[in-house]
């Protein structure tokens, strides 16, 4: 499946294509709608939360509920679009330009005055086309028995050193901050009094992945690389691991791989443990995918940071504008939604097909 998004933050509405998109696929508008609310989700981590009613509708791609092969068109209404906005003429200037965010580069790359354009497209509300075309994608994995789950397991100081079951982790949305630990709520309040942000690590598990999709017969084609880029290329993501990641580095050899065993009974080759994140020379290897992102805290604070005025060029503070005291949680959700889209590609570029019949059948013959 191939993603194109368009729309701004105050626009009318986000809109997202999604082409290759095989025919005879159900989609659940409902399920859609849950993980639209599951990205606005998160306790008291956002005042968007009052403006963001993402009302979903699919205008292309599928009839009666069931995907017919041409492109998915997905719409979702924007409650806080701004006429003005829409003219082109009236909207508010962003002179004080925002360190961390794309203002400054994006200014000089298309020669704005303001940096208003780049926020509208710049801004995270992006991501929200990302998580519709996701959920049809998470339709498409769970008929061949893939599942996607994950949870916070960093947020600000509070950190979660438990090792979970995947039972556990396909419960975190049930949890305040999408967190297993607790801890969470009491620092995003800290921090909302102190008008700051926050950052964290967010932990993404994905079962029943199969042997052998991406590559090592060239560097573009390995999943590793592929899931890198989808992943760090989300808003505030800065950095990514798969299984034990980094702390790898500082062991022995014999320490960091992951043993192969052989038992005929229970589906043949198997590891006792999963260092590698499920992935070996740029190829799934059957066992759990793995991926751990770092977040950054928001760039955009209650108390503002110092900055220049692009117009006067003299020292002044940030614009404090209305933002997210934690894009964690809902990066989770983004980010699960990003590499379910992912996956979806590599499984269709392996084993082709026009309808769902056809991936299914092809998915079952894969050892």
């Amino acid at each position: 499946m191939r993603l194109t998004t368009a729309g701004e933050s105050h626009g009318p509405r986000m809109t997202a294509i999604l082409e290759n998109v095989p025919a005879g696929l159900p989609v659940d508008v409902l399920s859609a709608e849950e993980l639209l609310r599951l990205r606005r989700g998160g306790e008291e981590r956002s005042e968007r939360q009052k403006t963001e009613k993402d009302e979903i509708r699919f205008t292309g791609g599928i009839r009666a509920g069931v995907t017919t092969g041409s492109p998915v068109c997905i719409e979702i209404e924007n409650g806080d679009f701004r006429p003005a906005f829409a003219e082109g003429r009236e909207e508010r200037k962003i002179t004080a330009l925002r360190p961390g965010h794309a203002d400054l580069p994006g200014m000089i790359k298309y020669g704005f005055s303001s940096a208003e354009d780049v926020a509208e497209r710049a801004s995270a509300r992006s991501t929200v086309a990302v998580v519709a075309a996701g959920a049809v994608a998470r339709e498409f994995l769970s008929r061949l028995g893939v599942v996607v789950g994950g949870y916070v397991d960093c947020l600000g100081s509070v950190r979660d050193g438990e090792a979970r079951s995947f039972g556990e982790i396909l419960k975190s949305k049930e949890k305040p901050l999408y967190m297993l630990a607790d801890g969470g709520t009491d620092e995003i309040r800290k921090a909302k009094r102190e008008g700051e942000t926050l950052g964290g690590t967010v932990k993404i598990v994905v079962r029943g992945m199969k042997c052998g999709f991406g590559g090592y017969g060239s560097f573009g084609r390995r999943i590793d690389g592929k899931i890198a880029g989808a992943l760090v290329g989300l808003p505030c993501v800065k950095g990514i691991e798969f299984g034990d990641g980094f702390s790898l580095c500082s062991r022995m050899g014999t320490e960091t791989v992951d043993g192969i065993r052989y038992d005929a009974a229970n589906g043949g080759y198997y590891r006792e443990t999963n260092r590698a994140g499920g992935i070996e020379g740029g190829m799934t290897n059957g066992e759990d995918i793995v991926v751990r992102l770092a977040v950054k805290p928001v760039p955009t604070t209650a108390r503002g940071v110092k900055t220049v005025d692009c117009v006067t060029k003299e020292e002044t503070v940030s614009a404090k504008i209305r933002s997210d005291i934690s894009a964690v949680p809902a990066l989770l959700v983004v980010a699960e939604c990003a590499l379910s889209l992912l996956l979806t590609e590599e499984i269709s570029l392996r084993l082709g097909g026009d309808t769902m019949a056809e991936i299914e059948e092809r998915w079952k013959k894969l050892p």
